[in-house]
């Protein structure tokens, strides 16, 4: 189960508004939530990514 974790995690950091456009730092910060919302191995990684970039 750790190596979905770490894939999942992976796609989070892609997810990373702090690595987007301006006009992209919305959509990025809303699919990061979605994603997160999905099940429970999602969230951790998912807020993880936006409190960083908040």
């Amino acid at each position: 189960m750790q190596l979905n974790a770490d894939i999942i995690y992976l796609i989070c950091e892609k997810l990373d508004p702090a690595e987007a456009d301006r006009f992209d730092v919305r959509i990025m910060r809303m699919t990061l939530v979605s994603l997160g919302l999905t099940n429970k191995i999602c969230l951790e990684p998912a807020l993880d990514v936006l409190w960083r970039d908040l």
